[in-house]
């Protein structure tokens, strides 16, 4: 889960001088909450990024590009783990998590990936909103999950 996003959030709170208890009356969320994010067990959810952008005085697009960040590495840890079960290039893989943590660009990711119909869906993303890039990403988890290796 965010990790860095917790880590994120926790230093700013405390380079403002702002507790844990005022995160919570400032932003109206839970004091267990915002442990539980800082601390990268609970998921950001969509209507708390707002609130904490505003109560820590941060630029939404941080809080966002964290968020986007850490999905594609919680992505990354998904492919890799279905494709220790298979026979897939690894260095393939590797040149893939590469190009993912280096660039935002998705098209230049897919040119490292074999399979035609993955590619296509990589070099799609690059072209959809952030809320289809979500349903998408569960979409793929579902497939993962559901992929009987023999």
């Amino acid at each position: 889960m965010g990790k860095k996003l917790g880590d994120y959030i926790r230093t700013v709170r405390k380079e403002k001088g702002i507790s844990l208890e005022k995160l919570a009356d400032l932003s109206n969320l839970p004091v267990f909450y915002l442990h539980c994010l800082e601390e990268g067990e609970e998921q950001l959810r969509i209507f708390v990024a707002p609130k904490l952008a505003v109560a820590l005085d941060v630029p939404m697009e941080i809080i966002k590009e964290i968020e986007k960040e850490e999905e594609l590495l919680e992505a990354m840890d998904k492919i890799r783990n279905a494709t220790r079960k298979t026979a897939t290039n690894k260095k393939a893989l590797a040149r893939i998590e590469k190009e993912l943590l280096t660039v935002n660009n998705a098209t230049s990711v897919a040119n490292y990936i074999v399979n035609a119909d993955l590619r296509a869906i990589v070099r799609a993303t690059s072209y959809i909103s952030d809320a289809d890039l979500k349903k998408l990403r569960r979409l793929v988890e579902v497939f993962l999950t559901d992929t009987k290796v023999s």
